[in-house]
């Protein structure tokens, strides 16, 4: 079954007036999708033979339904985008444990994820003149904000008229480290959580 904001609007509205079985209905309509971009999360990394993204979902859907009385929200739309914030973690947390990063998934992923490195560094780039546009920048923001406060810092210095060695300076250690940790690591990662949340992927 695919996502249609309009019916799990109907079913959230059920399961708010007390109907239990709503909320089967929710998961399960969102199934296929979660599974679709886990897979793509992962992409042709070897970690695939061994991790089933239809069992990153099952914990997913068990996390969900730890956290329901969390959700707040009262559309499709809004369900939508706290399922995949939610399973987004359980994947990578999941991933991680298995000791792989997002930048290292980005490259397994690159072609498949529909974000690019250069869609998020220029402005004029199609993602941004896209219906989800604004979707986009919300997701970039929260995405920025739950970087590590060194990255944030980095990112925040590369928006400014610094050479990479005057950035590098700033935090102390050499342009090219520095260089290094914006294009293949913060980079990256912000693709890899945007390819993921994004509608229309």
């Amino acid at each position: 079954m695919a996502v249609n904001n309009q019916v799990e609007t109907d079913w959230l509205v059920e399961l708010k007036n007390g109907d239990r079985t709503a909320l089967g209905r929710l998961l399960i309509g969102c199934k296929k999708d979660l599974e679709r971009r886990t897979s793509n999360l992962m992409g042709k990394h070897p970690i695939r033979t061994y991790v089933d993204p239809a069992d990153i979902v099952q914990e997913v859907f068990a996390n969900v339904l730890e956290k329901i009385d969390q959700f707040h929200g009262s559309t499709g739309g809004e369900w939508v985008r706290w399922l995949r914030t939610i399973a987004y973690r359980v994947a990578m947390d999941r991933l991680k444990r298995e000791g792989v990063r997002e930048s290292e998934l980005f490259r397994y992923s690159d072609v498949r994820l529909g974000v690019h490195l250069s869609d998020i560094r220029d402005p004029a780039s199609s993602i941004w003149k896209s219906p989800y546009r604004n979707e986009l920048k919300s997701l970039l923001k929260k995405a920025i904000e739950e970087l590590p406060s060194r990255d944030r810092h980095l990112l925040k210095l590369t928006a400014s008229p610094l050479t990479w060695e005057q950035v590098g300076e700033q935090l102390g250690c050499s342009a090219d480290a520095a260089r290094m940790r914006y294009h293949r690591e913060i980079l990256p990662s912000l693709a890899v959580r945007l390819a993921f949340l994004k509608d229309g992927s």
